[in-house]
């Protein structure tokens, strides 16, 4: 534990790990106030609440929400989820055969299944800010996935100072000549990691509680995610937000709160896994970049209609580039229930198997 401290101290007394963390805070607010902090934002948003709640019950902003919904409250009327997949499927020329098709078919009738229950139990209708008009799930996601980024990146740097500072101020031969010495390693690790979860923390409550700030949620916040009104337009289709088990607006967010912090963890985890090979911080810190680019750029470029397709999709690249559509209904080689916390385990599994194989190599290198 003394050593743990240690390193956390060392990291702590670092200048530029207080400016990258600074910069990212700032960038934040600064991203936060563009989307929903400017004064007609927060006029127009403060005025649909109160027609949310009751307060107003006439007026320009009342007339406005009660055609809104008007407008989309038959959305629900003979929708279908399979007639949905054979939109997608059309538009992009993914045509699944044998036990693909299988897979794929039987997904999308859980999800019709779905949205049966949803019409049953009345959760189509429930008020909140129209989607379209505000887009408040599409901006809270959005700044959400620049937070995993900023997360990742803190992550990755608290790991990669940590493990590589005996390299660094050249204590190597001092530091690791003895099997004991070499066991600090790990603790360099965990110290990276503990204080790349420390800071992700103070990050992410320190911008959601911005967002909300700016964004009334009280009485909203167990609304359920597949109301029409929630809804908000994908490109060429539109159509709810069709979740694989009932969610609210405060569950979604939690689990996504969870997805994100999981994938910040895999990235310290990965980051102390190459950095064992590769004894270079920045090396590593290349390495890792490259592969995240590369995973995300395979998964999107497989256009092949099987199998390969959802293998490739499922790493933490893709996943994060979905952020906003997690647990939701999104792309067809993925649309399972729970393929996030499926990638995010396999990948994890993959991830501390090479850092243990990296240690035990490390344990026997002649330094």
């Amino acid at each position: 534990m003394r050593i743990f401290i240690y390193e956390q101290k060392k990291l702590y007394r670092f200048p530029v790990i207080w400016f990258i963390f600074v910069l990212f805070l700032s960038f934040n607010v600064f991203t936060i106030y563009g989307m929903v902090g400017n004064s007609d934002f927060r006029e127009n948003i403060e005025a649909v609440y109160d027609v949310i709640t009751g307060k107003k019950t006439g007026g320009e902003y009342y007339d406005f929400y009660e055609q809104y919904k008007k407008d989309y409250s038959d959305i629900y009327i003979n929708f279908n989820m399979n007639e949905i997949k054979n939109m997608k499927e059309d538009m992009s020329k993914f045509y699944p055969s044998g036990s693909y098709k299988e897979f794929i078919d039987n997904n999308y009738k859980k999800l019709q299944k779905r949205v049966e229950e949803i019409i049953a139990s009345n959760d189509t209708d429930a008020d909140f800010y129209p989607g379209d008009s505000f887009q408040i799930h599409g901006k809270l996601y959005k700044f959400l996935s620049q937070c995993i980024i900023e997360m990742m990146l803190i992550m990755c740097f608290s790991v990669l100072y940590l493990m590589d500072f005996e390299r660094i101020n050249r204590t190597e031969d001092i530091v690791f000549s003895s099997s004991t010495g070499r066991k600090n390693m790990w603790i360099k690790w965990c110290a990276g990691i503990f204080n790349g979860l420390v800071f992700s923390v103070i990050l992410i409550v320190a911008g959601l509680t911005l967002f909300f700030t700016y964004v009334p949620m009280k009485g909203l916040m167990d609304v359920p995610i597949s109301s029409y009104m929630v809804m908000e337009s994908s490109g060429i289709l539109e159509y709810p937000f069709i979740s694989f088990v009932r969610l609210t607006i405060r569950q979604e967010l939690i689990l996504n709160i969870v997805t994100a912090f999981l994938i910040v963890l895999l990235a310290g985890v990965i980051a102390g896994a190459v950095h064992i090979f590769v004894n270079n911080s920045y090396i590593s810190m290349i390495c890792i970049a490259a592969g995240f680019v590369g995973l995300m750029w395979f998964g999107l470029t497989i256009q092949r209609a099987d199998w390969i397709k959802t293998f490739a999709c499922m790493n933490p690249a893709v996943l994060w580039l979905c952020c906003g559509r997690w647990f939701i209904e999104n792309d067809m080689a993925v649309s399972f229930n729970w393929s996030e916390f499926w990638n995010l385990g396999v990948w994890g599994i993959m991830a501390v198997l090479l850092g243990m194989c990296g240690m035990r190599c490390f344990k026997k290198k002649d330094i």
